[in-house]
């Protein structure tokens, strides 16, 4: 098995080892995050050979909506190719000729997490209505002089636990390029 033809499995369980809060931002203290997962890898053909101890990488691909979302609000071509030039990885793996655009933005970017702060200061650089970019910059920290965009950004983004796809699609004024989201969002 390999990252083109990996070995599909089932998760039927996972635990945390370690406690789930404090991941290093909203004010607590930044802390590792261990999980005991089990997966089920029975239907695999042929059988995947592992004995504890063995180290497995994941894939875990965004969902297709927001894919879609990323790539039409980011101009994406479908079938356009993302060169990957020497030394720079995507997503952990290095090189090769290339890969599409679609690939990267359904395997590398993280779309599924809530954005950071920062994040959010990207998105309001690339939002053309005055209000929506405005909206954005105070609720990523940029502040400009008006009190509360911390607790805006609890209240909007961790609160509600939104997604980069579903802040564009609550903001669609706001299109970023493809190449300022693969700098901001992290594999």
């Amino acid at each position: 098995y390999c990252y083109e033809r990996p070995a599909r499995g089932v998760i039927t369980r996972a635990t945390y080892l370690t406690k789930t809060a404090g991941d290093g931002h909203h004010g607590e203290p930044a802390q590792r995050r261990v999980l005991e997962v089990e997966i089920d890898t029975s239907a695999c053909s042929p059988p995947f050979a592992y004995v504890p101890g063995d180290a497995i990488g994941l894939r875990c691909p965004n969902r297709p909506a927001a894919v879609e979302v990323v790539m039409a609000r980011a101009g994406g071509r479908k079938g356009g190719i993302v060169k990957v030039v020497a030394g720079m990885a995507l997503g952990g793996l290095l090189g090769g000729e290339g890969w599409r655009v679609e690939e990267v933005v359904r395997e590398v970017m993280d779309l599924e997490g809530s954005p950071k702060p920062h994040v959010l200061r990207v998105l309001a650089s690339f939002t053309k209505d005055e209000e929506d970019k405005a909206m954005l910059f105070w609720v990523g920290g940029g502040g400009g002089g008006r009190e509360g965009g911390k607790a805006m950004y609890e209240k909007w983004v961790v609160g509600q636990r939104l997604t980069v796809g579903e802040v564009l699609e609550m903001v669609p004024s706001c299109e970023p390029t493809l190449a300022a989201l693969l700098d901001v969002l992290s594999p």
